[in-house]
């Protein structure tokens, strides 16, 4: 379960971001990339929170 407020952060102050970004690397393809890095971490013992994060953090980076 990914924390609340992480969650909200991300989606109010980050992903935002993505909608003045080109084409290739709008918020769709941000939701994709975070949507799989979750669907992977599902049956892995890791922090789901770091995953969301990271996720997000390396799809910026981009």
């Amino acid at each position: 379960m990914i924390d609340e407020s992480l969650q909200n952060y991300i989606e109010t102050s980050v992903l935002p971001l993505y909608d003045s970004f080109d084409a290739t690397h709008q918020r769709d393809h941000a939701d994709m990339v975070i949507e799989q890095s979750m669907a992977i971490a599902s049956d892995l013992d890791v922090d789901t929170n770091m995953v969301y994060a990271i996720a997000d953090m390396q799809k910026a980076a981009t």
